[in-house]
């Protein structure tokens, strides 16, 4: 089977793995043995339900595995080699063994996924028989991550962590079912040091997914295991329309994404230099808030980042311990701290070519082309939030630049930066201007600075909502349905656009406009390009610009 590049291509090789399932599955429904005297032969029959089972196995669930890209042997493309990254009949603590048929109370997982580059485990996948049912009464009509099966399944986890007896409706066998699938999560967490992303359980005709393994299946007593972690596709007609949700869950690609931050020195440990192709900069933002005498005012920190990205379509998140606070109140240059960045960048860079790559350098990707390249964007979103108990962070993907922030050039002069200007034409959007730092609304900039913007018009823009509608008309969006338009409003709400360093991926969004378009770009030292008529002003002249 091809690769499939995104959630259409799914959807079209389902329809062929069911079709070719179905025609099989009707050739042995049609075997069933009988002696001669017209009784089922039960030894035949018996090994009839086993053709059945294995048939379902190899024509439907190593088929929609394929589909989702998690690959069972090595093969080779027209890019190159591509390694597996999927094995079979696998011990949980990473021993592998060759089931039994006998041995009905195995302890090996029918599947389990990793990633190629780091080995990480992500996906736990448990076959059973085709006659298995569902517990409860059918809901073709609830999604997925609503279905009445997840309650049933939250409840049942529950009560087996808890030691209770598990609620009425969960037959023995789906009890030792859930007990088996648990078990698997919580020992290759406690084997390899992390829980896998995703496990499932599925006979073909329907599909469980267990989207956070680690709430459904943790000991810790407090936590609620969250019924919407469980995603019920109940039968292959619910596979089927919910085709893009069970792309967005399986598919190996995101998964795969390396989140942990890797010091050069670790590299090689964990992908063969070979692989590493590009790469790009990034930034970590830790937001955070500090109390002064009378209030409390945001705090940013930023540390570099750079972003390796495989042969294999995966990333590698490479960083330091170097941070530097971002300026907030003018005391000191913002432009200062952009070249200390700068500096942290280029040279891990550099580093990582000549201590990892033998002097190999490698290029750069920049945002805009990145955010064009579907199956890169959906490994690594420009921005992804993480929380934490003492803030939010921000990984934030640069590509060719170095910080979030451009330095000061081309709009310098804008009237917008001022909320005095703004609000002379009626386009503020604050009654005030805002002279010091805010957690709320979060502003980190002050009215005047280049990098502040007071339209309105740019605000609302940025706090517009991306929805499954209009989502293809918001270009490269790293957000869920119903998350902001700006990429960078967890942290910063009334950034200058033309001064961000993700405007280039914002641009090429058909809904996007900014009122400053017309504006007459400015070279850095502050004057009009040659031959370009300036629009009137209310703000400073362009001998107050600054350079």
């Amino acid at each position: 089977m091809n690769r499939c590049l995104n959630a259409d291509n799914f959807r079209q090789a389902l329809a062929g793995v069911f079709r070719r399932a179905d025609q099989v599955r009707a050739v042995l429904e049609q075997s069933k043995p009988v002696t001669a005297d017209g009784t089922p032969a039960e030894t035949l029959n018996a090994r009839r339900e086993f053709w059945l089972e294995c048939h379902v196995r190899d024509f439907v669930i190593d088929q929609i595995l394929s589909a989702l890209n998690w690959q069972m042997r090595p093969w080779d493309t027209a890019g190159g080699y591509v390694a597996a990254n999927l094995v079979t009949e696998q011990s949980p603590n990473g021993l592998r063994r060759f089931r039994a048929e006998t041995d009905e109370n195995r302890r090996r997982m029918d599947y389990l996924g990793y990633s190629r580059e780091t080995d990480r485990p992500l996906i736990v996948v448990e076959a059973k028989r085709p006659n298995v049912q569902l517990p409860g009464v059918p809901s073709p009509l609830s999604f997925p991550e609503r279905h009445p099966v997840g309650d049933i399944f939250a409840a049942a986890l529950t009560s087996i962590r808890n030691g209770t007896d598990v609620p009425d409706g969960v037959s023995a066998s789906w009890q030792k079912a859930l007990e088996q699938i648990r078990g698997y999560c919580r020992t290759v967490s406690e084997t390899r040091g992390e829980w896998p992303s995703r496990a499932v359980l599925t006979n073909g005709d329907w599909l469980i997914v267990f989207a956070d393994p680690r709430n459904a299946f943790t000991a810790t007593a407090h936590e609620v295991i969250s019924a919407h972690h469980i995603l019920v596709f109940e039968s292959r007609m619910a596979i089927t329309h919910f085709y893009a949700q069970l792309w967005d869950q399986l598919e190996y690609s995101p998964l795969a994404k390396e989140d942990r931050r890797l010091h050069v020195a670790q590299v090689r440990f964990v992908i063969d230099p070979a692989c590493i192709e590009s790469c790009a900069y990034g930034v970590r933002i830790s937001y955070a808030s500090k109390r002064t005498n009378y209030r409390k005012a945001p705090l940013i920190s930023v540390s570099p980042l750079l972003f390796l990205r495989s042969n294999g379509g995966s990333f590698l998140q490479i960083a330091t311990d170097w941070e530097d606070e971002l300026p907030a109140d003018g005391r000191e240059s913002i432009a200062d701290h952009l070249d200390r960045v700068q500096a942290e960048c280029n040279s891990l860079k550099e580093l990582v070519e000549q201590a990892v790559l033998g002097g190999r350098v490698l290029p750069l990707v920049a945002v805009d082309v990145h955010a064009k390249d579907t199956a890169a964007f959906r490994v690594r979103p420009l921005v992804q939030h993480i929380a934490n108990p003492d803030g939010d962070t921000f990984l934030v993907f640069t590509g060719s630049s170095t910080h979030v922030l451009t330095a000061e050039s081309g709009y310098a002069g804008c009237t917008f930066h001022k909320h005095a200007s703004a609000s002379a034409t009626g386009v503020a959007q604050r009654g005030e201007p805002l002279l010091r730092s805010l957690l709320t609304p979060k502003s980190y900039f002050l009215d005047g600075s280049a990098y502040h913007c007071t339209h309105k018009a740019v605000y609302v823009v940025k706090q517009e909502q991306v929805t499954r509608d209009n989502r293809s008309r918001c270009g490269s969006r790293s957000c869920v349905d119903g998350g902001a338009f700006c990429e960078i409003a967890g942290f910063e709400e009334f950034l200058c656009c033309r001064i961000c360093a993700l405007h280039p991926a914002c641009a090429k969004a058909d809904a996007y406009s900014l009122p400053c378009r017309d504006l007459v770009e400015l070279t850095r030292a502050g004057q009009p390009l040659a031959g370009a008529v300036t629009p009137a002003e209310t703000g400073p002249q362009a001998s107050e610009r600054p350079a």
